[in-house]
């Protein structure tokens, strides 16, 4: 019988494995207590920002008072303009989650609370005034009693949303979700048409191929079901078909006409990918195999922050591997394969973590909970030196669901004797282990099928690629149990 779960198709490519210290420190970094959540590369100021809950720095012989938010100018770091919060006792701030532009303007989101020059706090939300040089509310103030907690922004999207546990702002009824222009906050209709309960949350909301899509937790009131990715229909709200799993979502990234998502997902549990994946509209892509952290039918880690860099895709989270190959917590995708990125990451808890990656003055850097890269000191932010990388063999330019191309694997022998059979004859082929080594070498065949032995190999997931005659190359993953 043939088993058609584990049938990937894919192109090959050689393998490139690299094991070096490519991550550079911004001097001392930003150390604890506290923690580095994002950094975002801002063009406008031509300054790195990094949002955090870091209160103090030591930059030179001098310590900074820098309130949870802090600037990187190439050389040395400093505080902000103004300020985003008050922080006035103890040694750590409230977070400040994300700093991002819109429509030219500077906002900052995260759970700090300010006063305004009137007096009154606002909770969560600021935009910096180049008028009155100083952080201000918008044009309503939100209370640091509603669930209202985060602003959402998908480019090329042209409306930012307000999203969020139930809540009021403006004076406006209670719901997840506001749309806002840059002028005014108002409600967002659509999400009156979803039956949903109190107690239900909201990410991101955002159009994608002239469609409107809503992530989150919500739950509806007819069925009782729990959804994690909706879309609306004109009049109501649909599971988005391939992706009825609720589970969280991180990130979310439009590119190249193709929406891309990363989050607390996984295909063992029902998902379309693991921590990762891609929709172009119509068919889901686990994007070869997506993240993995620890062993093969792990359900642990987690993917936090996507970005596109000179027309690759990177992921920020905790994990170890991506598409088989190793890379930690930080990986590129091109469209084709990933690429690891290097680096053995350690904090006070092992691995560490990445929670953002972005782009400045033509560099990539990351920011997270590490304290050391292969030894290096780095405090939570660094800077990618390029060079060499990890990579996968290429993925997905054959459709793996095109029957005149897919392999199918059969497994004859529970210790791992597996027969291949393809729609064409077998020029060539061979085996890799998950870093891209060969462990059974290419052999001629001529054959629709072949038997491939695992039985003298250690247990684990392995990589079958050939060539077929007309010149199709395939891929296919094999287990030794």
């Amino acid at each position: 019988m043939v088993n058609r779960a584990l049938l990937l198709v894919f192109v090959s490519v050689q393998w490139s494995v690299c094991v070096a210290q490519y991550w550079a420190p911004l001097r001392n970094g930003i150390k604890l207590p506290g923690s580095v959540f994002s950094v975002y590369g801002d063009s406008i100021w031509d300054e790195l920002l990094a949002a955090t809950s870091v209160k103090w720095i030591i930059e030179g012989d001098d310590t900074l008072l820098i309130r949870g938010a802090a600037s990187w100018d190439g050389l040395s770091w400093d505080s902000l303009p103004g300020q985003v919060q008050e922080c006035a006792s103890g040694n750590v701030c409230s977070p400040i989650h994300r700093f991002w532009r819109y429509q030219g303007d500077l906002y900052a989101n995260g759970t700090f609370v300010f006063q305004t020059p009137a007096g009154v706090w606002n909770d969560g939300i600021a935009r910096w005034s180049e008028d009155n040089a100083r952080w201000e509310a918008l044009e309503c103030i939100n209370t640091s009693v509603n669930g209202m907690s985060t602003m959402m922004y998908v480019p090329p999207n042209d409306t930012m949303y307000f999203t969020g546990y139930m809540g009021s702002v403006c004076g406006f009824p209670e719901s997840c979700v506001f749309s806002y222009d840059g002028d005014a906050l108002e409600p967002f209709a659509p999400f009156g048409d979803l039956p949903g309960v109190e107690g239900d949350y909201v990410g991101f909301v955002f159009r994608f191929q002239g469609r409107l899509y809503m992530t989150g937790l919500m739950e509806s009131a007819l069925t009782g079901n729990i959804h994690g990715f909706l879309r609306y229909t004109g009049s109501g709200w649909e599971p988005v078909p391939g992706f009825e799993t609720p589970a969280p979502i991180k990130d979310v990234l439009i590119h190249d006409d193709k929406l891309y998502m990363c989050g607390y997902f996984f295909t063992a549990t029902g998902a379309p990918g693991n921590m990762v994946t891609m929709y172009d509209g119509e068919q889901w892509s686990d994007l070869g195999g997506g993240l993995l952290y620890g062993l093969p039918s792990s359900t642990s880690g987690i993917a936090l922050d996507l970005h596109e860099w000179n027309n690759d895709i990177y992921v920020a989270g905790q994990y170890n591997f991506a598409g088989g190959v190793p890379a930690e917590n930080v990986a590129r995708w091109d469209g084709h394969r990933w690429c690891g990125m290097g680096g053995a990451y350690s904090s006070f808890n092992p691995g560490g973590i990445v929670w953002s990656v972005t782009d400045w003055r033509d560099e990539l850097y990351i920011a997270g909970g590490f304290q050391y890269i292969d030894g290096d000191t780095m405090n939570n932010v660094a800077r990618w030196l390029g060079e060499v990388e990890n990579c996968s063999p290429a993925v997905g330019m054959v459709d793996q669901h095109d029957p005149e191309y897919a392999l199918l694997p059969e497994l004859v022998d529970a210790l791992g004797v597996w027969r291949i059979e393809a729609r064409e004859p077998l020029a060539e082929w061979g085996v890799y282990d998950p870093i891209g080594r060969v462990v059974l070498h290419e052999r001629s065949s001529t054959a629709h099928a072949v038997i491939v032995d695992l039985r003298g190999l250690p247990s684990g997931v392995y990589v079958f690629q050939c060539t077929t005659v007309g010149g199709a190359a395939l891929r296919t993953k094999l287990y030794r149990p």
